[in-house]
């Protein structure tokens, strides 16, 4: 079991991670840069409390380039491998065969946890953007998460009302909680339009890749079971 689990989200983070960073390279990664340009002609307006928020980048170099895109992929690969084995855990305790479009919904479900359910209190943020401090941002994303799978399985897995209105409680608590906001009087740089198109162009990215891990580890668990099945008969 641990050996299928670890191969599905091996393979299934690689591929995720390299198709999710072409789209990364052409979608999100331009915002960046061009935030980075506001981030060093207007840096982030700091507070009384927080004068260190004033921060700012030299122009990328032809080297610096290179090595952001292979931060970028080792990231993205990484990423991938992690969500695909949390995936494959999820898929093995469900214990039960799957198709095509359980794989895509499986994906969506890790989506909605882990994308776009934290991101309605913390969207993406540009470089130059006013934010609240790391932790306890950190901290809210984790709990938002967490809370997030835990709503969707009582919501999708339970036949019972109660366990159903448990699970939707689960999904709005952390955001009648609010996530941590930036201190009073902050402002950053980036443009409002700039800053929007990032936000959908990374939850895009993101939703690519998730609905590619789903179909995926669909693939690679009905391989890995056809294999299975060729030795059970060869032994016999």
């Amino acid at each position: 079991m641990l050996y299928r689990l670890l191969i599905t989200g091996l393979i299934s983070g690689v591929v995720a991670g390299a198709v999710a960073t072409i789209f990364h390279f052409f979608m999100v990664q331009p915002l960046i840069l061009e935030a980075e340009k506001y981030e060093i002609q207007f840096p982030v307006v700091a507070t009384p409390e927080e004068p260190s928020r004033i921060h700012t980048h030299e122009p990328q170099s032809l080297d610096d380039g290179i090595q952001r895109n292979t931060f970028t992929f080792i990231a993205n690969i990484i990423v991938g491998i992690a969500f695909g084995i949390l995936l494959a855990t999820g898929l093995t305790l469900y214990g039960r065969p799957i198709g095509w479009i359980e794989g895509i919904g499986w994906g969506t479900a890790g989506f909605l946890a882990f994308s776009l359910l934290p991101a309605l209190g913390l969207p993406p943020e540009l470089p130059g953007s006013a934010t609240a401090e790391l932790f306890p941002r950190q901290v809210w994303w984790l709990s938002t998460a967490f809370a997030s799978v835990i709503g969707i399985a009582l919501v999708v897995f339970n036949s019972q009302y109660l366990w159903k209105a448990t699970g939707l409680t689960a999904l709005i608590v952390p955001h009648v909680i609010g996530a941590p906001k930036p201190p009073s009087g902050a402002v950053g740089s980036v443009p409002p339009e700039l800053a929007a198109h990032f936000v959908v162009n990374t939850l895009f990215f993101s939703a690519i890749m998730w609905v590619i891990l789903g179909m995926t580890s669909f693939y690679v668990m009905q391989r890995l079971d056809a294999n299975d099945k060729i030795f059970l008969q060869t032994e016999t």
